[in-house]
Protein backbone atom coordinates (compact mmCIF):
# COMPACT_ATOMS: atom_id res chain seq x y z
CA UNK A 1 0.00 0.00 0.00
CA UNK A 2 2.83 2.15 0.85
CA UNK A 3 4.26 1.80 -2.58
CA UNK A 4 1.21 2.39 -4.80
CA UNK A 5 1.20 5.79 -1.95
CA UNK A 6 4.46 6.86 -3.02
CA UNK A 7 3.72 5.77 -6.70
CA UNK A 8 0.88 7.82 -7.19
CA UNK A 9 2.74 10.79 -5.82
CA UNK A 10 5.97 10.46 -7.84
CA UNK A 11 3.18 10.26 -11.20
CA UNK A 12 1.36 12.94 -10.05
CA UNK A 13 4.77 15.30 -9.71
CA UNK A 14 6.27 13.61 -12.67
CA UNK A 15 2.92 14.58 -14.77
CA UNK A 16 3.58 17.80 -13.30
CA UNK A 17 6.39 18.29 -14.73
CA UNK A 18 6.18 17.11 -17.90
CA UNK A 19 3.61 19.58 -18.41
CA UNK A 20 5.76 22.66 -17.47
CA UNK A 21 2.68 23.05 -14.08
CA UNK A 22 4.92 24.79 -11.20
CA UNK A 23 4.46 21.86 -8.25
CA UNK A 24 5.34 23.80 -4.91
CA UNK A 25 7.15 21.92 -2.21
CA UNK A 26 4.42 22.79 0.29
CA UNK A 27 1.44 21.46 -2.55
CA UNK A 28 3.57 17.71 -2.38
CA UNK A 29 4.52 17.94 1.26
CA UNK A 30 0.55 18.59 1.78
CA UNK A 31 -0.27 15.42 -0.57
CA UNK A 32 2.27 13.64 1.40
CA UNK A 33 0.45 14.32 4.59
CA UNK A 34 -2.85 13.16 3.57
CA UNK A 35 -1.26 10.06 2.13
CA UNK A 36 0.90 9.18 4.82
CA UNK A 37 0.51 11.19 7.96
CA UNK A 38 2.23 8.49 10.37
CA UNK A 39 5.76 9.10 8.19
CA UNK A 40 5.81 12.70 8.53
CA UNK A 41 5.79 11.66 12.38
CA UNK A 42 8.32 9.40 12.38
CA UNK A 43 10.45 11.49 10.27
CA UNK A 44 10.02 14.35 12.77
CA UNK A 45 11.01 12.44 15.38
CA UNK A 46 14.17 11.05 13.23
CA UNK A 47 15.28 14.54 13.00
CA UNK A 48 14.90 15.38 16.41
CA UNK A 49 17.01 12.48 17.89
CA UNK A 50 20.23 12.88 19.54
CA UNK A 51 22.95 11.28 17.27
CA UNK A 52 26.08 10.01 19.25
CA UNK A 53 29.55 10.33 18.25
CA UNK A 54 31.55 8.39 15.96
CA UNK A 55 34.91 8.52 16.22
CA UNK A 56 37.52 6.57 14.07
CA UNK A 57 41.19 7.09 14.38
CA UNK A 58 42.14 7.50 10.82
CA UNK A 59 41.98 6.10 7.27
CA UNK A 60 41.76 2.50 6.51
CA UNK A 61 41.03 2.44 10.26
CA UNK A 62 37.41 0.65 10.03
CA UNK A 63 36.07 -0.60 6.65
CA UNK A 64 31.94 -0.86 7.18
CA UNK A 65 30.31 -3.95 4.75
CA UNK A 66 27.22 -4.93 3.64
CA UNK A 67 24.71 -5.59 1.51
CA UNK A 68 21.36 -3.45 0.11
CA UNK A 69 18.96 -5.66 -1.14
CA UNK A 70 16.06 -2.96 -2.16
CA UNK A 71 16.18 -4.47 -5.29
CA UNK A 72 16.58 -8.13 -5.27
CA UNK A 73 13.15 -8.69 -5.94
CA UNK A 74 14.05 -7.24 -9.30
CA UNK A 75 17.18 -9.36 -9.68
CA UNK A 76 19.88 -6.42 -8.50
CA UNK A 77 21.87 -6.98 -5.33
CA UNK A 78 24.66 -4.44 -4.08
CA UNK A 79 27.53 -5.34 -1.72
CA UNK A 80 29.77 -2.14 -0.70
CA UNK A 81 32.44 -1.24 1.19
CA UNK A 82 32.97 1.97 3.07
CA UNK A 83 36.36 3.48 4.57
CA UNK A 84 34.49 4.83 8.27
CA UNK A 85 37.08 7.38 8.53
CA UNK A 86 36.81 9.09 5.36
CA UNK A 87 33.20 7.63 3.80
CA UNK A 88 35.39 6.66 0.54
CA UNK A 89 33.83 3.69 -1.05
CA UNK A 90 36.72 0.89 -0.80
CA UNK A 91 34.40 -1.58 -3.24
CA UNK A 92 30.98 -1.64 -4.68
CA UNK A 93 29.62 -5.05 -6.51
CA UNK A 94 26.31 -5.33 -8.24
CA UNK A 95 25.58 -8.15 -9.45
CA UNK A 96 23.02 -10.79 -8.72
CA UNK A 97 25.21 -12.96 -5.75
CA UNK A 98 25.90 -10.47 -3.20
CA UNK A 99 24.76 -12.62 -0.21
CA UNK A 100 26.75 -15.88 -1.18
CA UNK A 101 30.18 -16.26 1.28
CA UNK A 102 32.12 -16.70 -2.00
CA UNK A 103 31.39 -13.49 -3.96
CA UNK A 104 31.61 -11.59 -0.73
CA UNK A 105 35.13 -13.10 0.38
CA UNK A 106 36.32 -12.88 -3.51
CA UNK A 107 35.37 -8.97 -3.76
CA UNK A 108 37.68 -8.87 -0.39
CA UNK A 109 40.50 -10.90 -1.78
CA UNK A 110 40.55 -8.75 -4.66
CA UNK A 111 40.46 -5.20 -3.14
CA UNK A 112 43.43 -6.36 -0.65
CA UNK A 113 45.45 -7.48 -3.77
CA UNK A 114 44.49 -4.59 -5.82
CA UNK A 115 45.34 -1.85 -3.05
CA UNK A 116 48.25 -3.91 -0.92
CA UNK A 117 46.68 -3.52 2.06
CA UNK A 118 43.77 -4.39 4.41
CA UNK A 119 41.78 -2.27 7.06
CA UNK A 120 42.89 -2.72 10.83
CA UNK A 121 39.46 -3.84 11.56
CA UNK A 122 36.30 -4.65 9.83
CA UNK A 123 32.79 -3.41 11.23
CA UNK A 124 29.61 -5.98 10.07
CA UNK A 125 26.67 -7.45 10.95
CA UNK A 126 26.21 -10.90 11.26
CA UNK A 127 25.12 -12.28 8.21
CA UNK A 128 25.32 -15.20 6.86
CA UNK A 129 28.00 -14.27 4.05
CA UNK A 130 30.34 -13.16 6.39
CA UNK A 131 32.18 -16.08 7.84
CA UNK A 132 34.85 -16.67 4.95
CA UNK A 133 35.70 -12.93 5.27
CA UNK A 134 36.31 -12.54 8.94
CA UNK A 135 38.31 -15.64 8.52
CA UNK A 136 40.45 -14.10 5.38
CA UNK A 137 40.86 -10.85 7.69
CA UNK A 138 41.62 -12.61 10.64
CA UNK A 139 44.60 -14.13 9.17
CA UNK A 140 45.62 -11.02 7.11
CA UNK A 141 45.64 -9.70 10.67
CA UNK A 142 47.45 -12.64 12.58
CA UNK A 143 50.23 -11.19 9.65
CA UNK A 144 50.72 -8.13 10.13
CA UNK A 145 49.95 -7.96 14.13
CA UNK A 146 51.47 -10.79 16.07
CA UNK A 147 49.34 -9.15 18.66
CA UNK A 148 45.82 -10.32 17.43
CA UNK A 149 44.81 -13.68 18.98
CA UNK A 150 40.99 -13.68 18.25
CA UNK A 151 38.78 -12.62 15.78
CA UNK A 152 37.34 -9.60 18.36
CA UNK A 153 40.73 -8.22 17.95
CA UNK A 154 39.96 -7.44 13.97
CA UNK A 155 36.40 -7.94 13.08
CA UNK A 156 33.27 -5.59 15.03
CA UNK A 157 30.04 -7.88 14.53
CA UNK A 158 27.05 -5.92 15.53
CA UNK A 159 23.56 -5.17 14.81
CA UNK A 160 22.36 -3.58 11.44
CA UNK A 161 22.09 -0.41 12.62
CA UNK A 162 25.54 0.11 14.60
CA UNK A 163 27.39 0.04 11.11
CA UNK A 164 26.26 3.63 10.80
CA UNK A 165 28.95 4.40 7.98
CA UNK A 166 28.02 2.04 5.49
CA UNK A 167 24.10 2.33 6.65
CA UNK A 168 23.77 6.16 5.82
CA UNK A 169 25.34 5.52 2.61
CA UNK A 170 22.66 3.08 1.81
CA UNK A 171 20.16 5.34 2.82
CA UNK A 172 21.89 8.39 0.65
CA UNK A 173 21.76 5.76 -1.90
CA UNK A 174 18.34 4.81 -1.42
CA UNK A 175 17.08 8.61 -1.04
CA UNK A 176 19.21 10.02 -4.21
CA UNK A 177 19.30 7.64 -6.64
CA UNK A 178 17.42 4.08 -6.04
CA UNK A 179 14.03 5.16 -4.99
CA UNK A 180 12.65 6.48 -8.67
CA UNK A 181 14.03 3.26 -10.21
CA UNK A 182 12.35 1.35 -8.11
CA UNK A 183 9.22 3.62 -8.22
CA UNK A 184 9.55 3.59 -11.53
CA UNK A 185 9.94 -0.06 -12.25
CA UNK A 186 6.56 -0.86 -10.02
CA UNK A 187 5.10 2.00 -11.84
CA UNK A 188 5.60 -0.13 -15.33
CA UNK A 189 4.53 -3.28 -13.91
CA UNK A 190 1.20 -1.86 -12.73
CA UNK A 191 0.67 -0.16 -16.39
CA UNK A 192 1.90 -3.35 -17.64
CA UNK A 193 -0.57 -5.59 -15.89
CA UNK A 194 -3.23 -3.11 -16.09
CA UNK A 195 -3.27 -2.86 -19.60
CA UNK A 196 -2.55 -6.52 -20.45
CA UNK A 197 -5.87 -7.06 -18.24
CA UNK A 198 -8.27 -4.48 -19.99
CA UNK A 199 -6.90 -6.44 -23.39
CA UNK A 200 -9.26 -9.58 -21.83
Amino acid sequence: MLIFQYTLLFCFYTEATLTNYKLSRNTLFGMLHILNPQAIQRRAACLQAQKGEYVVLGPDFVWSIDGHDQLADFGIQIYACIDAYSRYIIWIYIGISNRTQHSVVHQYLEVCAELGYHPKFFRADRGTELPQVAEAHFAFARLSDPKVVSLDGCFLFGRSVDNQRIESWWQELEYHQLFRWRVSIVLFFLCYTAFFTSKQ
